[in-house]
């Protein structure tokens, strides 16, 4: 069942006293006046406060509200990490790049420097040597342009 909020319209806000507008939007009227006194908005007992005095308070956040938000954000990205590590989901870099240059780019950089003698017949069986050459000097550039990148 929803409640009823006895509004009163005023200019163009709605207004409606704090036991109505707590009723209406399911927050605990108690919770509903911190929240007033935190956003340092005024009102008295049966005063009618504005939907736009409401809505200020339940958006309020100050430089407090803000540093509790950051230091919760915070514990929770450590305990992230935290809970990465035990799961085994985090590396040291020494291994990765260990792995990245024994298991990736060492056998890669072999088989590349091997390419020119083994393929050097099949490009040019008359003369193989000028083929193996210019394999070579393809194999240093393209090593060449991956350093540099």
């Amino acid at each position: 069942m929803k409640a009823k909020l006895d509004k009163k319209i005023k200019g163009a806000g709605i207004f409606a006293k704090l036991n109505a507008w707590s009723n209406a939007l399911g927050v605990d009227f108690a919770v509903l006046q911190k929240m007033l006194t935190r956003a340092e908005i005024e009102y008295k007992s049966g005063d009618l406060i504005s939907a736009q005095k409401i809505f200020q308070a339940l958006t309020f956040r100050n430089e407090k509200d803000e540093a509790i938000a950051r230091q919760a954000n915070a514990k929770a990205e450590e305990q992230e990490m935290i809970n990465a590590e035990r799961r085994k989901e985090l590396m040291e870099l020494s291994q990765i790049e260990k792995i990245i240059w024994n298991d990736l780019l060492g056998p890669l950089r072999l088989e590349l420097e091997q390419m020119p003698k083994s393929l050097c017949g099949m490009c040019n069986p008359e003369e193989p040597d000028v083929a193996q050459k210019v394999l070579e000097q393809w194999v240093e550039k393209t090593k060449s342009n991956l350093k540099g990148k």
